[in-house]
């Protein structure tokens, strides 16, 4: 579970252990409250989150784009270099990276039987996937908001310099919108939530500064996978995709990874 807590005029956020399946190799329980005060974090949770799966790389130093466009550079623990190592995933990585459904506690509206995965079946337009980790925040963010249907992200890759929009698009008349959020809003007020998605986002290639080693192009629009059960939750991709490094890299034979849902899906990667 995770929560924020205003504290003497500081934001905190709390995360709660609710369910643990085998050991933790930091011997978190059940019921363990981890507390992490925002104002004395190193990195804010967007950076952070920008920059965790680079974490893994263990190459020479190179530098990132986040998603609010700051510049962050990440350094080996190993050794120094003014080298430059892009960040993004080749074909030759992630082809043979293979996801797996290994077991679903509760099905879902993704998976409700085993399947597997390769690259294509990570986005339903052969988006990159650097590009994808990077926008998908800002959309579920956009999903379910409400002030706001259009945000400017860039990808990770600091030759690239990709520009993506991302933006809501509404499939239904007004008053059908009107009527389903009443219908989620009931729900959840009766401790029974549903998930009913109205809407698709949509993300398009604004600018490019640079080369792109996946070949995007300005204009290219692509669509992030909402309904599609033979593609791979865009939330478990999330989760996910820090751990290709890991693989890449053969410092990891291969993995089990749950979904962000604490009783939905678990994952194996190898």
């Amino acid at each position: 579970g995770v929560g924020y807590k205003d504290i003497e005029g500081e934001r905190n956020l709390f995360l709660r252990v609710l369910n643990l399946s085998g050991e933790c190799p930091r011997s978190h329980a059940i019921g363990d409250v981890i507390e992490i005060p925002l104002s004395s974090f190193p990195l804010s949770p967007v950076d952070f989150s920008s920059c965790f799966p680079y974490l893994f790389q263990e190459t020479t130093p190179f530098s990132i784009k986040t998603f609010e466009d700051e510049e962050i550079a990440l350094i080996s623990r190993e050794k120094e270099s003014k080298e430059y190592i892009r960040p993004c995933l080749q074909e030759d990585d992630t082809s043979k990276i293979h996801i797996s459904v290994d077991s679903i506690t509760f099905p879902c509206r993704y998976h409700q039987k085993e399947a597997s995965f390769t690259e294509k079946d990570m986005t339903l337009d052969s988006l990159c996937l650097n590009a994808l980790y990077s926008c998908y925040p800002t959309a579920l963010a956009l999903l379910y908001g409400k002030n706001e249907a259009t945000k400017v992200v860039r990808c990770p890759d600091q030759k690239g310099e990709v520009v993506l929009k991302i933006e809501v698009v509404f499939k239904k008349p007004v008053l059908v919108y009107k009527a389903i959020t009443k219908v989620n809003y009931l729900m959840n007020f009766l401790s029974h939530p549903i998930d009913i998605i109205d809407k698709e986002i949509t993300i398009t290639v604004m600018e490019r500064r640079g080369d792109c080693p996946k070949g995007h192009n300005v204009g290219d629009v692509f669509t992030l996978n909402l309904y599609n059960s033979e593609k791979l939750c865009p939330a478990s991709f999330f989760t996910i995709f820090p751990f290709y490094y890991d693989i890449k890299n053969e410092s990891g034979k291969g993995c089990k990874v749950p979904c962000p849902d604490c009783v939905g899906t678990r994952y194996n990667i190898v």
